[in-house]
């Protein structure tokens, strides 16, 4: 998705938000959005059994997938630090397993 031009759609309406209020509503609604569907796909995905305990709870897990799988991270990495799409996949399928899983999984 994010090569298939979601960084830089994703960016222009950031900033395009700022200076426009319906946008930015817009917007706040897309986040939410995309905060649901990564709480539906989480609840699946990482059953209470697996969790790790070093994050509090299932919405802290649920904004840290959906922060750090944003367009201004992965724009940051990849357009200003040189990393590859595929690098950013490796290292976020990596921090996802440190973050959420249980050790030993």
């Amino acid at each position: 998705m994010w090569e298939e031009g979601m960084v830089d759609f994703e960016w222009m309406t950031y900033e395009a938000a700022a200076n426009d209020p319906r946008l930015r509503d817009m917007l706040q609604q897309a986040i939410q959005q995309k905060r649901r569907d990564t709480e539906a796909i989480a609840t699946v995905l990482v059953p209470e059994e697996i969790r790790t305990k070093d994050v509090s709870s299932f919405d802290k897990i649920v904004d840290l997938i959906t922060a750090i799988d944003s367009a201004y991270l992965v724009r940051t990495l990849v357009n200003d630090f040189g990393w590859s799409y595929d690098d950013y996949e490796t290292w976020l399928a990596t921090m996802l397993e440190r973050l959420i899983l249980a050790e030993g999984r």
